[in-house]
């Protein structure tokens, strides 16, 4: 009666954890995606919870990014005030030195009114 019980502990801990795992991610991936229509998404999130090695194939054949983030960092170069956001993470990264920030933030507030 205990190897039974260690071998549903076992297939309760590698195999059925991992897929709701699995499967919430992929709900949530669905629901966050833009450009899907109610009925793609419906019959998406079906498949899933029916068959769920239809997962697998949700994440093979979906587009590939965050549309949430992609969404969000999508702006007008042309705008100061993201030009100097932009500039401030480079500064902070590194990749401008202290001169050049100095210079190039100077620049970017003779363009502000």
């Amino acid at each position: 009666m205990t190897t039974t019980m260690q071998t549903d502990e076992v297939i309760f801990w590698f195999l059925v954890i991992p897929a709701i795992v699995v499967w919430v991610g992929v709900v949530v991936d669905i629901a966050r995606r833009r450009g899907l229509t109610l009925t793609s998404r419906v019959a998406w999130v079906a498949s899933v919870t029916l068959l769920l090695p239809t997962a697998l194939v949700w994440l093979l054949v979906r587009p590939a990014g965050d549309p949430m983030a992609e969404a969000s960092t999508r702006g007008d170069p042309d705008d100061p005030q993201e030009a100097l956001v932009a500039l401030v993470v480079a500064h902070d990264v590194g990749d401008v030195d202290d001169a050049t920030f100095a210079r190039r933030r100077d620049a970017l507030f003779r363009l502000v009114p």
